[in-house]
């Protein structure tokens, strides 16, 4: 069990927040995140002339980098 401890300013009023997760669980969702990270970057891959689906699949790879940043301080390493 891997706990994470913060603390969350809400409008001025610190609020601590614990988050306690299974280091299974932390692993699991980095390798959902990798995996979409794969599968985004073969659609921009295969998406040739189709502008509008390679510029959408960039965003969505830009949304994946946040889901890295979110993780990759508490994910196990292996």
């Amino acid at each position: 069990m891997r706990t994470i401890d913060r603390v969350r300013d809400d409008d001025n009023d610190n609020v601590r927040e614990i988050i306690v997760m299974d280091d299974a669980k932390i692993a699991e969702m980095d390798r959902k995140i990798e995996a979409l990270r794969e599968m985004v970057q073969e659609i921009i891959d295969s998406a040739g002339d189709i502008e509008a689906v390679r510029r959408n699949a960039k965003r969505i790879l830009a949304s994946v980098k946040m889901l890295e940043l979110n993780i990759c301080d508490i994910a196990p390493r292996t």
